[in-house]
């Protein structure tokens, strides 16, 4: 009678072995063959080799173990009844099978293994069909004209043209207006970049024999190039460009920023008596009125503030 189907991880890969074979219990993620105590509950061979000593009974059935020379001597038909072992591949259309020593080689070159596409689109195909989704990749790098992008952005950056010449004879709605604007936005930087280079490289021909061009690009911080995809991958991690303080909203360039938040006289501290938060330029007078104070008194201990308010008059009597 054939045993029935089940699925255990190996090496981070699911395979389909019969219900002979368990999973370890300790790195989920191998094939047991060490009994380790009475009920033939079983670890693998690499857990049993570094966990055996310390633990203290069976994970399954937290009975008591056996002792190492005895579960030592199961080892051998262990991996004897894995060798044996039919294991099935899981990727759909693949139908291998074969022992446990072949696994990781048939996991290696299997054509029907799931693989994330190159281009970044979040699609994964079987490794054989890989090249052919790639020529039809919505994200597979293109070129129309000057603009160099993906398939995709080209495409709508081709359909946003058409989209914008139609718009200028009619009346468009406010929410169409709304989502042009937004498009226009996201695709504007991208067809810039591609005019700039267009007119860089019909300079670099007009120039060509002739004295060095001058650099298209320079920056405050003395940044200098002549590409200007280069120029503006830099502009956006300058450390010269201003970026606003979290608590005073002052633009501080880039490299000093963590410094000046680190001193800013708006930036809250939390008071260690009454537990509010002030601008650091008011914590010295703030700290002064919260200090607990003793009462000669009275014996408590009010904050400096109510110690030293006016006193209410006591009238005495006869």
């Amino acid at each position: 009678m054939q045993s029935n189907i089940q699925t255990i991880s190996i090496n981070g890969t699911r395979w389909g072995v019969p219900d002979t074979v368990t999973e370890c219990p300790i790195c989920q993620d191998n094939a047991a063959s060490v009994i380790i105590c009475k009920r033939g509950h079983k670890i693998c061979v690499p857990c049993f080799d570094s966990q055996f000593d310390r633990l203290e009974n069976c994970l399954v059935c937290r009975k008591e173990l056996g002792d190492r020379k005895t579960a030592q001597f199961t080892r051998e038909g262990g991996l004897l009844t894995l060798r044996n072992a039919h294991f099935n591949c899981m990727n759909k259309g693949c139908g291998w099978s074969g022992g446990y020593h072949e696994l990781d080689k048939h996991n290696l070159f299997c054509s029907k293994k799931p693989v994330d596409c190159d281009y970044g689109c979040g699609t994964s195909v079987p490794k054989s069909e890989l090249e052919t989704h790639k020529q039809q990749c919505r994200k597979r790098p293109y070129r129309e004209g000057n603009l160099a992008a993906d398939y995709e952005t080209v495409m709508e950056a081709r359909q946003l043209k058409t989209e914008c010449l139609e718009a200028a004879g009619h009346q468009l709605t406010a929410k169409s207006k709304q989502e042009l604007a937004d498009r226009l936005i996201r695709l504007y930087p991208l067809v810039h970049y591609a005019a700039l280079k267009e007119v860089s490289e019909a300079n670099q021909a007009m120039s060509a024999g002739t004295i060095k061009r001058n650099p298209l690009f320079s920056h405050q911080c003395g940044f200098i190039t002549s590409d200007p995809e280069e120029f503006f991958s830099h502009f956006f991690d300058c450390a010269n460009k201003p970026l606003s303080c979290r608590h005073c909203t002052s633009l501080v360039p880039r490299r000093d920023l963590f410094d000046h938040e680190a001193k800013c006289e708006q930036r809250p501290l939390n008071c260690l008596y009454c537990d509010s938060f002030v601008p650091q330029e008011s914590m010295m007078q703030h700290f002064l009125d919260c200090y607990p104070v003793d009462c000669e008194s009275c014996n408590n201990d009010p904050n400096r503030s109510e110690l030293l308010a006016p006193f209410t008059t006591v009238t005495r009597g006869p």
